[in-house]
Parts: structure tokens; sequence; C-alpha cells
């Protein structure tokens, strides 16, 4: 195998022409590699004399660096309070959602207790009055789960 390089390398020799330029292959990779990893260094060193900065520049205020003005604290301040009021009534509205699932079950229990005591025929009064308010409940219930305060 190494001679089969050998010949390979030989007859590429013979077909560079005997004027063309010889490179140093070792100092052009060195001279490179000064040129890609040293220069951007001492053109991030600050360039001018001792490397300091411009001292004029810096300083100048930007947006980044200005705390906000009075407007924008008192407009943030007022997003503050709506998120607050936001998350106050939706906890009010969690609240009332789970007294009123509580009582709804309950009633849908006694309701079913009330069905499974009961002989085939049809239903009394009472019970179609109750299963009309269930289902009002169920439905008030319903409605309160999709609603989010705007």
């Amino acid at each position: 195998m190494p001679n089969r390089v050998h010949r390979t390398i030989a007859a590429l020799r013979q077909l560079v022409p005997p004027f063309a330029p010889t490179f140093d292959w070792p100092i052009l990779l060195c001279a490179s590699s000064l040129i890609l990893f040293v220069a951007p260094a001492v053109a991030q060193s600050g360039g001018g004399p001792g490397g300091a900065l411009r001292p004029g520049v810096a300083a100048l205020p930007t947006a980044i660096n200005q705390p906000p003005d009075a407007n924008t604290q008192m407009q943030k301040r007022d997003q503050q309070s709506i998120l607050r009021n936001f998350d106050a009534a939706n906890a009010l509205r969690k609240q009332h959602l789970a007294e009123e699932t509580q009582q709804l079950l309950l009633l849908a229990r006694d309701f079913n207790a009330r069905l499974s005591q009961l002989k085939p025929g049809p239903l009394p009064i009472t019970l179609l009055r109750e299963s009309e308010l269930i289902e009002a409940l169920a439905h008030d219930v319903h409605v309160k789960m999709v609603l989010t305060v705007e």
C-alpha cells in the first residue's frame, strides 16, 4: 500500500509543470492560523492607545441602561393591578364553581337514590321538578367552567 501511495505522488509530481511555484505548507499553515486567531483578538482589545475604551461613547445613556420613565412605570403598575384583579376574580369564580359542583353532586346522588326506590311506572312530579333543577344547575356549572374574566 505505501508503494502505491508513493507511485501516485510521483505521478502527480510529473504532472506539475516545472515553473509552478512550490509552497512550504507548514509555514503557510502557521501564517494563516496567526491571521485567523490573533487578528480578531487584537481588533477586540480596543485598538486605541493602551487598549482603553472610549469613555465618551460608553457613558452615553441608551435605552438599555436607563431606568423607565414615570409614564412607563405607571403603565406597568396598572397592568399588574389588572392582572391581580383577574387573579382575584378567577379565584372567586373557582370557589363558587367548587361549591356549586358539590351541591350538584349531592342533588344527583339524592335523585339517584330516590329513583332506585321507585316502582316501575310514571315519575312523580316532585322528581321531575328536581331533575329540572339538577339540569339547570349542571348547565350553570358548565357555563362557569367556560367563563373567564377578560
